[in-house]
């Protein structure tokens, strides 16, 4: 950061920083304020097997997504996407 105050340069590639690299409705200010919040109060806790975060969802969802839930489907997270 210094560096990049200094120097005008971050003095390294920050692409793998950058949340426009996640696409549109990751970059919200909403999304960003739910998500922060609870990343960080679960930042502690323990990590179980198949658990979801639950802020932020559903963000996005197939037009199946209401058939399946009626036929009692539990889903997952995958970059907004709500899937099996």
């Amino acid at each position: 950061m210094a560096n990049w105050i200094l120097e005008g340069d971050p003095g390294m590639d920050l692409w793998a920083f950058d949340l426009r690299r996640f696409g549109a409705p990751h970059t919200g200010l909403a999304y960003l304020r739910d998500s922060a919040i609870e990343a960080y109060s679960k930042y502690y806790a323990v990590a179980w097997p198949e658990e979801e975060r639950s802020a932020c969802r559903p963000l996005r969802r197939s037009p199946l997504h209401p058939v399946l839930g009626r036929r009692g489907a539990v889903n997952g997270v995958k970059f907004g996407w709500e899937r099996l």
